[in-house]
């Protein structure tokens, strides 16, 4: 009995995902998804926008440095 609620969940399940095309997707990115979402409120995101209206793309240069800073720091989250 168990065995066929068992089969029935992963019907079930793979049903889901033919419905919904873009669920995996969201499945796989999980936490880190809402996480970089809640940190872009209306407050942050005015302060993104004067930033970048005033300095344009003068700044990228900085992502050669923050960047690998920044992936460590993410790996290290995901290993704790």
């Amino acid at each position: 009995m168990s065995n066929r609620l068992t089969n029935s969940k992963a019907v079930d399940q793979a049903s889901v995902a033919r419905a919904r095309p873009g669920a995996g997707l969201v499945r796989r990115l999980g936490p880190g998804l809402i996480t970089g979402a809640a940190d872009d409120d209306p407050s942050g995101i005015a302060t993104y926008s004067q930033v970048g209206a005033q300095f344009g793309m003068g700044m990228l240069w900085t992502m050669l440095f923050s960047f690998p800073l920044m992936a460590a720091i993410q790996e290290i989250c995901a290993r704790l």
